[in-house]
Order: structure tokens, then sequence, then C-alpha cells
């Protein structure tokens, strides 16, 4: 990832970014995801599919995964948060953060005439997004 700049290539195939807590649990530090860390959450999360049609999960435990000679795992706790990422061999936990990067769409009210902001600005604005 670019200093300050998150690019389509940091997004996870659900157009999500991703951060892993960092080392220490006390700090504030915290890591964009790797490709196969996103790819992996992407698939835990089953963002985008019907899970919670029917009765909700307390809890899901993802398929296994490897990396640079270690196997994790994720939590998802009440189908879609809190995260966790597991260490199987060293048994670290580490929480994940995931936050939709899709666009969104303005909605215009009449109390933003006196902005400035008509209904024509808006469409403009909304139109450009596609």
């Amino acid at each position: 990832m670019s200093r300050g700049i998150i690019n389509e290539s940091d997004l996870s195939k659900d157009d999500h970014i991703i951060l892993i807590e960092g080392d220490d649990p006390n700090s504030k530090t915290w890591f964009m995801a790797k490709k196969q860390q996103r790819d992996e959450f992407s698939k835990a999360l089953r963002y985008n599919t019907m899970k919670t049609m029917g009765y909700p999960n307390d809890y899901e435990i993802s398929v296994p995964f490897a990396n640079n000679g270690f196997t994790y795992r994720f939590i998802i706790l009440n189908d879609w948060s809190p995260c966790f990422m597991i260490n199987m061999d060293t048994k670290k936990i580490r929480e994940v953060k995931y936050f939709p990067m899709n666009k969104s769409g303005f909605t215009y009210y009449n109390a933003f005439n006196e902005l400035g902001i008509t209904p024509e600005c808006v469409d403009e604005y909304n139109l450009s997004r596609n």
C-alpha cells in the first residue's frame, strides 16, 4: 500500500479494506491484509451470500490456510463481527477489521439548497461515479 493511498489492488475481491491487528495488542497499529489473507477472509466472510437467512450463527470457523510455513484460520462471531485470525501453530490471536469501499450514491434534500447544491449537481455527481 502506498503511504496514505489505498489502491484498487489493496481491496479484497468484495471491495473491502481488510486490516489485521499488529503484534502488540496494546498498540493501535494495524496492517493491511496481504493478498492471500484478503482472499481467504473473503471466502470465510461469504459476503453477498444468504448466510444470515434464517437462524444467526454465534460463530463460524474458516477452513485452514497456509502462509509462510504457518497455518491460519479465521473466526467470525455473530455472522459478521468481531472477526479474528488465529495462527494455529503459535496460537496467536489477532483481530481483523473490514470496511466496505463501494461507492455510495448522494441523496438530494431541499435543505441542501442553502449550500448551493441543486438536484442537477447531485445527478451529475451520481452519474460520474458509475
